[in-house]
């Protein structure tokens, strides 16, 4: 698989040797010409409870699966937006690093107040 130079950029569902499911990555472009995933950068990562261990997996700041929204908000502070919608309750932070052309988002999605998914995205 190849990304278009000049900002292409595409989703893709990462899988172990075993085949398992383990984890989405975002995979980015900014060269002039094509190239193949193995030499664009990844500018994100998503994982879900289908994902294979799960359970393992961590923020930076150590927060998990097992972790309330209360958990998050305790070390990310108010999210920058918050959506609910039946069951589902969606928080996002973004973080600049002081810089325009950087940002960090932070995503979590809670279903019945279980985490069910994270996603942290970077751009350079």
């Amino acid at each position: 698989t190849t990304l278009d130079g000049n900002g292409d950029f595409g989703l893709y569902q990462m899988i172990n040797e075993d085949g398992e499911y383990v984890m989405w990555c975002w995979f980015y472009n900014d060269s002039s010409s094509a190239r193949p995933l193995e030499e664009c950068d990844i500018i994100g990562i998503d994982v879900d409870y289908y994902c294979e261990n799960y359970e393992d997996y961590r923020t930076s700041e150590g927060l998990g699966f097992f972790d309330t929204a209360d958990d998050f908000i305790d070390a990310y502070g108010t999210p920058d937006e918050i959506d609910r919608d039946g069951d589902e309750a969606f928080y996002a932070w973004y973080f600049d690093n002081g810089s325009d052309p950087v940002w960090r988002v932070m995503e979590v999605t809670f279903v019945d107040g279980m985490l069910y998914d994270i996603d942290v995205d970077y751009k350079k």
